[in-house]
């Protein structure tokens, strides 16, 4: 029944978030521009919440048991957060780049259309950069014997958060890579993927708060969820055995107090999970 309840919150964010673009018309021109006013920034802030809900739906719907313990999720959940910030504006400023600077034709360039290639290229190839870089840093991280990056979504028992903060490093490290690899190929075919967004979204060109409400509220939350989930899976720690380290965790334990005593160090020295580094 929850879950339900989700899903109808959610779809009902969605069109609500899309009725919100569609009656913010006065700060448009003929062609649709991503920058265009201040309900464009909220968008923005409820395509995120939007994508996160979709988190919460796959922790207590779809994971099975042993689900990974509150404090857990939420580290691996903020990698994503501070990502999608910074994948997000990456987007759009590469689309104003390659609109104004890399097409020098006296045209008007459509931005919408090369954010909504940018955000597709994240979704189905920027993915896979990601996922190989962060596999290359476990490999490195097994030869020359760093802990903390050794499987990502592991954090030590107790959870360290200096281990969070080296993984979270690498995460930012391999996304910054993936869209430089993404930004530079669009930016070398900038023509040819000018004509194709002219010709993807030809049929609502004539109307931009429409093309607007596509490309940054329809396309982005479900392409959002698709990144989210997929993600998830590879950050977080899938062995069983590491979930049942993390069994002394409970929801209504703060990680707080565990990080403010030296214990934990010792103790995770002593079992071997924790190196210097």
């Amino acid at each position: 029944m929850a879950s339900r309840y989700l899903l109808v919150s959610m779809l009902l964010f969605s069109l609500s978030a899309a009725a919100w673009a569609k009656e913010d018309t006065s700060s448009l021109s003929e062609e649709c521009v991503l920058l265009s006013g201040t309900f464009a920034i909220l968008l923005q802030v409820m395509i995120g919440v939007g994508a996160l809900l979709s988190l919460v739906y796959k922790r207590y719907v779809v994971e099975k048991e042993p689900r990974r313990p509150f404090e857990i999720w939420a580290m691996d959940v903020t990698k994503q957060v501070i990502q999608s910030v910074f994948v997000h504006f990456s987007n759009i400023g590469l689309a104003i780049i390659i609109s104004d600077v890399a097409l020098t034709d006296d045209k008007d360039h459509d931005e919408c259309a090369l954010y909504f290639m940018s955000f597709t290229l994240d979704t189905f190839v920027g993915i896979a950069i990601i996922w190989v870089v962060l596999q290359g840093s476990s490999s490195l991280a097994e030869t020359y014997d760093i802990a903390p990056l050794k499987q990502h979504g592991y954090y030590g028992e107790p959870p360290q958060v200096d281990w969070y903060v080296m993984q979270l490093g690498v995460f930012i490290f391999a996304t910054l890579l993936s869209k430089s690899i993404l930004g530079s190929l669009m930016y070398m075919f900038s023509g040819v993927l000018d004509r194709l967004g002219d010709w993807l979204f030809y049929p609502i060109h004539a109307d931009p708060e429409a093309e607007l409400t596509l490309v940054m509220v329809v396309c982005p939350f479900f392409m959002s969820i698709i990144q989210y989930w997929i993600v998830d899976t590879f950050l977080m720690d899938k062995s069983v055995s590491s979930r049942h380290a993390y069994s002394f965790l409970d929801d209504d334990k703060s990680i707080i107090s565990d990080l403010s005593s030296d214990s934990w160090r010792r103790r995770s020295t002593q079992q071997g999970f924790f190196r210097p580094i």
